[in-house]
């Protein structure tokens, strides 16, 4: 049991129930707020982001990327990730693949295999709406049917005087 961790729970909750939260939900937001309810892999996220934080500029490199439109960065010496601004457009180019059509992908693949399986989901994926489109046509406009009639109801002609 990590005694600080629960002294700490114990502050916050003692300062939410000052502040009126009467309720477990009350104290279970002031914990959250206090960031004391993290699972072990948000806890170990905020780690590696804290990392990365600067902290004292002596301790940093400086880095530079193949290509010369991308800034120098500064990073940590044992840092060996790349060029972030290269990282963020293969994360762009990753969900423009995942928006991609299958008959897109088809064309892009470089594989015979892989090529083909993505023309025979195009192949489904083409049927599929094919049978939606379908699917949405009106059977027929109610004005144009044969059954439509212009004549008039009573209660379609306007009101005579009378009482």
């Amino acid at each position: 049991m990590n005694t600080r961790l629960v002294n700490a729970a114990a502050q916050v909750i003692f300062a939410a129930q000052k502040n009126g939260y009467a309720t477990a939900t009350g104290w279970a937001m002031a914990l959250e707020s206090a960031q004391l309810l993290q699972s072990p892999e948000t806890a170990a996220e905020l780690e590696a982001y804290r990392a990365l934080e600067l902290g004292h500029l002596e301790a940093r490199v400086s880095a530079t990327c193949a290509d010369p439109g991308h800034p120098t960065w500064l990073r940590a010496k044992d840092d060996e990730r790349g060029c972030p601004w290269c990282r963020i457009a293969e994360l762009e180019q990753q969900v423009a693949a995942e928006s991609m059509s299958f008959a897109e992908r088809a064309r892009l693949e470089e594989s015979p295999a892989r090529r083909q399986g993505w023309q025979v989901l195009a192949a489904a994926e083409a049927s599929e709406q094919t049978h939606a489109s379908l699917l949405a046509l009106p059977l027929e406009d109610p004005h144009d049917s044969p059954l439509h009639h212009e004549y008039r109801l009573g209660r379609d002609l306007p009101a005579t005087g009378g009482a």
